[in-house]
């Protein structure tokens, strides 16, 4: 991160990961933290950005761990769900 005293809107928004993940050095998080001081748009998108975290963390909370545990392996529905309607379709020549 750039830490040359003030960082534009647009930094702000490349570094918010880092900033939520507290992965950003303490210089550069005080540059970061005096941005958001004075700019209220930032300090808006910062918070949607944190909902979106939220909600996404919310959602995934909801999903079937049985579900989970399929993805994680690669594996996908039953091949056999659908083995015959792969056998049926062709690839157009």
């Amino acid at each position: 991160m750039q830490t040359r005293g003030f960082l534009t809107c647009r930094d702000i928004a490349g570094f918010l990961a880092d900033y939520l993940a507290d992965q950003i050095p303490s210089a550069s998080k005080a540059v970061f933290e005096r941005h958001l001081e004075i700019c209220a748009d930032c300090v808006r998108y910062l918070r949607g950005y944190e909902a979106t975290i939220a909600l996404t963390r919310q959602a995934y909370d909801d999903i079937p761990s049985h579900w989970i545990d399929h993805q994680r392996l690669g594996l996908r529905t039953p091949a056999s769900r659908y083995g015959r309607l792969n056998q049926e379709w062709k690839h157009p020549e």
